[in-house]
């Protein structure tokens, strides 16, 4: 049997399993399609290459297979709309649904369900470029520019702006009272075919949660760098992270996150997220970051925040007449996710934000 037909025959085994399963299985499957014996460890690579199955990694005495339908069946992932999508009432999917959705479909083909069961429909959009590959980086800029130009042929030659299909939820954002910092929670209903229902997130119930989903998070990725490393894309490099997290126990990194994977990303330390040939990678730095004054600080320069911005959203939470610290907060951090590695990180930071709001409020400038 040809190596193509040999591989085209174990991507359909992967597709279509219910259930993990052991090399004995497939190699049966594959002996009882050919008619004879195939090379078991031709059979081994093409597994482990296969982008319908993963190889599992919970036992290194047992070969077994996790079909990545099954796998992501239900997974639950948040997405957190930009202050411009939201103002103009789209969602840019970009990177944004990886890895919890199949590479063969492109995002914005992907279906959308809401609570009503109806579905938004898609609507072309002009982004500018800087904002369009925000949300394409785990792509990296080559397969950033395939994304641009498959979505429209007019961006091959594209400046300043793009044209780009986007989801129009403009009805759902008012409907949900979506405010800037806000996310929505999809949940997997078909990975094959790209089909997920969309709701508000809640966020988490007590404050700790995101510390502690993303030390379970960091923990596996972790492993994954010390496993893989950057020998595959940021695609592979999230679903293998997912996957060894949850084959250590953690299943609940798959069920109603209170972070979204972009976050993690921008949160892990000393990792970067690297071009390599045509793609972009998780890749371990050594370079440190800035020393910062404080922890409030560390996390301002993280998010991007200046102190005139921060005095800015202060000063415009007053004037709308909110006296609220948390209500100015959510306005400076529009948008961007907060994310501690404890909760006496996050303990700590409210109580230096709670310190600077009153600065601001009395004499109108941060002192910092």
């Amino acid at each position: 049997m040809r190596k193509e037909e040999l591989g085209r025959l174990v991507d359909e085994f992967g597709r279509t399993s219910d259930a993990t399963f052991q090399l004995d299985e497939l190699l049966g499957f594959l002996d009882e399609r050919a008619g004879q014996q195939v090379d078991e460890e031709e059979v081994m690579k093409l597994a482990g290459s296969s982008p319908y199955l993963f190889e599992s990694w919970d036992d290194p005495m047992v070969t077994r297979y996790v079909p990545r339908r099954r796998f992501f069946q239900g997974a639950e992932f948040l997405v957190t709309p930009s202050k411009e999508e939201l103002a103009g009432g789209y969602l840019f999917p970009g990177h944004r649904f990886s890895p919890f959705i199949n590479r063969d479909v492109f995002p914005a083909d992907a279906w959308l369900v809401m609570a009503d069961g109806s579905a938004p429909l898609v609507k072309r959009v002009d982004l500018p470029m800087a904002a369009a590959k925000k949300s394409l980086r785990f792509f990296g800029d080559v397969q950033s520019r395939e994304y641009l130009v498959s979505d429209d042929p007019v961006n091959e030659k594209a400046g300043a702006k793009v044209s780009v299909s986007t989801y129009d939820l403009r009805d759902f954002y008012l409907a949900t009272d979506f405010k800037p910092g806000d996310s929505i929670l999809f949940k997997t209903l078909d990975w094959m075919q790209g089909v997920y229902s969309i709701a508000k997130s809640t966020g988490p119930e007590l404050p700790e949660r995101a510390a502690v989903w993303t030390s379970m998070m960091t923990a596996a990725h972790a492993r994954m760098q010390a496993e893989l490393g950057d020998k595959a894309d940021c695609y592979e490099q999230l679903a293998i992270t997912l996957l060894l997290g949850v084959e250590a126990g953690h299943g609940a990194l798959l069920r109603d996150p209170p972070v979204s994977l972009e976050a993690f990303v921008e949160g892990l330390d000393k990792v970067e997220l690297v071009a390599e040939g045509d793609r972009a990678v998780l890749r371990r730095t050594a370079k440190k970051s800035a020393p910062a004054a404080s922890l409030l600080d560390a996390v301002f320069v993280r998010l991007g925040v200046t102190a005139l911005e921060v005095e800015t959203r202060v000063l415009e939470a007053l004037k709308q007449g909110s006296n609220d610290p948390d209500f100015a907060l959510a306005l400076v951090c529009a948008g961007r996710p907060l994310l501690f590695k404890s909760p006496e990180d996050q303990e700590e930071f409210h109580r230096l934000w709670l310190e600077l709001w009153r600065k601001v409020v009395d004499s109108g400038s941060p002192e910092r």
